[in-house]
């Protein structure tokens, strides 16, 4: 089985065989060995039978994508290229419109015919009766429980036919509200809000569980399980991502985002193998990292969707303004308002008090506080914008306040007065 990669959908602007970004859809190939020549008959699968686009074929054999011929492949035509008894890697370039070469290329992909001996002859056997291995057929089945509960969307997918080991599924989602993806121990995934990209081991069923938020509204959840990388430009981007990570070349988290890491990584394994195109991801850089596309014998059992009921979200009420009651949240106090189911508040204007929203009351202004000048009655006189000592023999002790110089209280109505203490008979110096 050959992994498939597609980056970027884009079908504007592109030279021909410039860096195609969309993988083409793999083509019927049957291998025969007709008079003992070996050819490939291909012939365009009926799922792309698209009026609107063309195929050209060049062997990258004899030259690569850049060749100077290709083989215009339109709807329901089929081709027969000689291949000298070996294998040879088809690259299949869709186009838009009637197929002109001088049109945009749309897809781009590679196709391996293994087809060596395919001519000699074995145990006498009619060279006409001996044909080339079919392809393999891998199919996918995918069942979910009828309802999602308490955040988590439940199922079982199974691959059918003959499982390789490393196949890759990818999963889509609508909506894409997956946090986390959680599955049996033999598959490893990567995933995206929306998107999972999953390597497959055996056994060949797993359980699987998409969780997404518990609040989500009530409403259907779809899974599209997917053999091989799906369209999804996130799965595609998540595909290099891993790719890079195996063959050694450290991008980091698998999340599905071309950023700089990846880029780096990319171009460090490029310069690696020696390739010089400026492309995102030329052919050659696909066949290193494994990612061609994939190829099945039955593309129809690919693909399987299934769906599931998301119920209405449990009830969740604020607990600060309400009190649940049966299945409603009731306002917690008289006059309040409903904001939502869950939630009420008190009125514009108005205060939770006593059981009820009440009226609010403005508090009360403060009286303005004074800054005229307060003078010491005692000691001082206020004159003007100042306090004026009131009695001789004063000093300012501040703005509003005097004392005498002798260190003593001024007495009322005499001011400050002086004491001399003197012995009997001692005479006045």
């Amino acid at each position: 089985m050959v992994k498939g990669l597609a980056l970027f959908a884009t079908c504007v602007g592109s030279p021909l065989f410039a860096d195609a970004t969309q993988h083409c859809p793999p083509l019927r190939i049957e291998a025969v060995c007709n008079a003992g020549v070996a050819e490939a008959i291909t012939l365009r699968p009926p799922i792309s039978n698209d009026g609107s686009r063309s195929f050209a074929l060049t062997s990258q054999n004899l030259g690569g994508i850049t060749g100077d011929q290709a083989i215009l492949l339109k709807s329901g035509q089929s081709v027969t290229l000689p291949t000298g008894n070996r294998p040879i890697s088809l690259a299949i370039v869709g186009l838009e419109g009637d197929g002109a070469a001088s049109e945009s290329a749309c897809c781009f992909s590679n196709q391996h015919i293994e087809i060596a001996d395919l001519c000699a002859p074995v145990d006498d056997v009619p060279q006409t009766q001996i044909t080339a291995e079919t392809l393999p057929d891998i199919g996918i089945t995918l069942t979910m429980s009828d309802t999602c509960r308490d955040g988590a969307c439940t199922g079982v997918a199974t691959l059918t036919g003959d499982v390789q080991p490393d196949t890759q599924v990818s999963f889509n989602t609508t909506p894409a509200i997956v946090r986390d993806v959680q599955t049996d121990s033999n598959v490893t995934c990567s995933s995206t809000a929306g998107a999972t990209l999953c390597d497959w081991q055996s056994p060949p069923n797993t359980n699987i569980i998409f969780k997404i938020p518990t609040s989500q509204p009530e409403g259907t959840f779809e899974v599209c399980a997917e053999i091989g990388v799906g369209a999804e430009p996130k799965l595609r981007a998540m595909a290099l991502q891993a790719a890079l990570n195996a063959q050694g070349f450290n991008v980091g988290a698998v999340d599905g985002l071309i950023g700089p890491a990846t880029r780096a990584a990319l171009a460090q394994m490029k310069s690696s193998a020696g390739i010089t195109q400026d492309d995102l991801l030329p052919p050659a850089a696909m066949t290193l990292l494994g990612l061609g596309d994939y190829a099945d014998a039955n593309m129809e059992n690919n693909r399987m969707c299934a769906t599931a009921r998301i119920p209405k979200p449990p009830l969740v009420c604020d607990t600060r303004s309400t009190v649940r009651r049966d299945d409603t949240c009731q306002c917690r106090l008289r006059n309040m308002v409903r904001l939502n189911a869950r939630s009420c508040a008190c009125p514009k204007g108005t205060v939770a008090s006593g059981g009820s929203c009440v009226e609010r009351k403005e508090p009360k202004a403060k009286a303005p506080v004074s800054k005229a000048l307060v003078c010491d009655r005692n000691s001082t006189v206020q004159r003007g914008a100042e306090c004026a000592c009131r009695y001789q023999g004063m000093r300012k002790l501040s703005a509003t306040r005097c004392g005498c110089k002798t260190g003593l209280p001024a007495l009322p109505g005499v001011g400050c007065v002086s004491v001399n203490l003197s012995l009997p008979g001692s005479k006045e110096p």
